[in-house]
């Protein structure tokens, strides 16, 4: 076999060379230089993956229990948390210097800008300094990092990237709780502080599977592929059951019906064929789990039903949230209380990032953000269904909805899901034709479509 031969079918390689005429060496520097090029963009993705699968797992690292990281208080587990998604940021960014070309003005959310200030006024008028750095970060560092930088980071790198990171960041937490943690008959928490924390981490496995599932072309949905992901959500709904977590629960089945109806949306009567082994392997997991694990379904199921007797029989069906959202409600004011109005009160936050924003910030921040989060699950979703968006951006806005009407989903960095729900809707923004025309080089204004060209020259391979 001749070296250009061998070159050409090199296992290393993700994509397949052209085939050249043999002969000159003239014929052969173009494929050596091929070859740099593509080895060079397949170590640029799976550096690319790795460094985004370390941002998200250290989205998660306050959730963990000082028992098994040694950390100290909450307040030093958030520096840790912010200094390691620093470096990955750092990093991500000085790989991909070239993406900050095509960062403009039009990169805003409208929206989103009106929420930024309305936070950074509500501070301003509480004389609030961390709701007015809160608004800032928002305004500024959210567009940036989470709506441009990232999303464009994970569209350079290819299809899946944000799934595989998103399963690389979660697992090992999940791992390591079932394997230094036995199952008890209590609520299962795992290495983390408090058993939701369980049901988080499922619920972003859950989004990068779901992800998987339905995100093919049609002719490449296997069975193997349909059993394995029915296999891993068949694990994240018995984590669930395990943790007792009824918000994740719920969030749980809603993802489930979106997932269905844009799977049976975008390839039709076809899909139930899959959708069939998907439910096939989802029980056939879930009785071998309660079998090997000696954990009886039912009686997690009963537990649950009991749990939720209880809450219903002392009159407090939100476990103590009604009166936090009653007392928001009370104390309603169009510029806010202050970003300590429910901590100052109850220790801890309303359990809703909806009431957050509403008895924090005010009325016209929640009247903002609500809409902000209800029209981009929308958008997302509808777009999902016709072929024309990303199913992780769907799923995840969705997940987000339902996981902020029982959590405070919503924060300054953020957490895992609330991360993969900015960047899911950056990826929808920048798949728009306006910005595609801009990044391809067909764009209408002059000094953009020379950008545009620029890049694509650039670009090996």
């Amino acid at each position: 076999m001749s070296r250009q031969k061998r070159i050409l079918e090199a296992p290393f390689l993700d994509t397949p060379l052209p085939r050249r005429s043999r002969g000159s060496l003239s014929s052969v520097r173009p494929v050596f230089q091929t070859t740099q090029g593509l080895v060079l963009e397949n170590w640029r993705r799976r550096s690319n993956i790795l460094l985004l699968s370390v941002f998200f797992a250290a989205a998660g690292i306050p959730r963990l229990s000082n028992n098994f990281v040694r950390v100290g208080s909450l307040d030093e587990a958030e520096h840790l948390k912010y200094e390691v998604m620093l470096c990955a940021l750092g990093t991500l960014v000085a790989c991909n210097m070239h993406i900050l070309k095509r960062l403009t003005v039009s990169s805003l959310d409208p929206l989103w800008s009106f929420f930024s200030v309305c936070v950074i006024v509500s501070g301003a008028y509480n004389q609030d300094l961390y709701a007015v750095g809160l608004g800032t970060w928002c305004l500024t560092g959210v567009q940036l990092v989470y709506f441009f930088l990232i999303p464009a980071v994970v569209l350079e790198t290819g299809k899946y990237a944000l799934e595989l990171a998103l399963i690389a960041g979660s697992v090992p937490y999940l791992l390591a709780s079932l394997l230094l943690i036995p199952i008890g008959a209590g609520l299962y928490q795992g290495i983390t502080v408090h058993p939701n924390n369980i049901g988080h981490f499922s619920i972003v496995l859950a989004i990068a599977s779901l992800s998987f599932l339905v995100g093919g072309e049609r002719g490449r949905r296997t069975s193997a592929r349909t059993l394995i992901g029915g296999a891993v959500l068949s694990g994240c709904l018995f984590l669930i059951l395990m943790c007792g977590s009824r918000t994740s629960l719920t969030t749980f089945g809603g993802l489930v019906v979106v997932a269905a109806w844009i799977h049976t949306k975008r390839i039709g009567l076809a899909g139930l064929r899959s959708l069939f082994l998907f439910g096939c392997a989802m029980i056939a997991v879930a009785v071998g789990t309660s079998v090997l694990s000696g954990v009886d379904i039912g009686a997690l199921v009963e537990r649950l039903q009991s749990k939720q007797y209880q809450v219903t029989q002392s009159g407090d069906v939100l476990s103590g949230r009604s009166e936090m959202w009653q007392d928001a409600w009370n104390n309603l004011n169009v510029l806010g209380n202050g970003s300590l109005f429910f901590t100052d009160r109850y220790g801890l936050t309303a359990h809703n990032s909806f009431i957050n924003v509403l008895g924090m910030y005010g009325l016209v921040a929640f009247a903002a953000f609500l809409l902000y989060v209800l029209l981009s699950a929308f958008q997302t979703v509808s777009s999902a269904a016709y072929r024309k968006g990303s199913p992780l951006a769907a799923l995840a806005s969705f997940g987000f909805l339902m996981m902020s009407l029982g959590e405070g989903m919503w924060s300054g960095i953020g957490n895992a899901l609330s991360i993969v729900y900015f960047v899911g809707w950056g990826v929808h923004k920048l798949r728009t034709p306006r910005v595609r025309r801009r990044v391809s080089g067909t764009s209408r204004i002059p000094w953009l479509r020379r950008q545009g060209r620029q890049h694509n020259e650039c670009v090996p391979g």
